[in-house]
């Protein structure tokens, strides 16, 4: 195991460090792969190794501590979701309330709207902000509707 805990992705990890560390970031990132790769780990790494440039350690920290929380003010986090009775709701909201979904859940417009409102805005505590855009796990998958 590594420095980041992330096993088996070291071609994609050594890339996004060397972009970070020669200053060439590009807008938009598409981490791809099958299910249980790895995808979310490198994203939240990738973020993580953005937001800690010029920071002092006990700031790093503090960075790691929010996005292992998911609570970053400068990191916006996007699931598909279901929507039920007008309303958005999460694969995790679903399977807890037992909704059962008639459409497999999606990233919807009024989301897509909202990441650029985010985006748009000034970061807070970082020097950027950032989105990221997560489809949902097999495990979580929910029965289909009966006919």
């Amino acid at each position: 195991m590594n420095s980041h805990g992330i096993i088996g992705q070291e071609q994609a990890i050594e890339l996004l460090e060397q972009a970070v560390n020669q200053n060439r970031i590009a807008p938009a990132y598409l981490l791809a792969g099958a299910a249980g790769v790895g995808r979310s780990l490198v994203a939240r790494y990738f973020i993580e190794l953005l937001f800690s440039v010029g920071l002092e350690p006990d700031q790093k920290v503090n960075l790691q501590k929010r996005l292992a929380a998911g609570n970053h003010p400068d990191v916006l986090w996007v699931q598909p979701t279901y929507l039920h009775q007008g309303d958005r709701i999460t694969i995790d909201q679903a399977l807890a309330s037992g909704h059962k979904g008639k459409s497999p859940p999606m990233i919807r417009l009024e989301q897509v709207r909202e990441i650029t409102e985010f985006l748009s805005r000034s970061p807070l505590m970082a020097s950027r902000k950032s989105s990221s855009l997560n489809r949902q796990k097999p495990c979580q998958k929910l029965p289909p509707m009966p006919s």
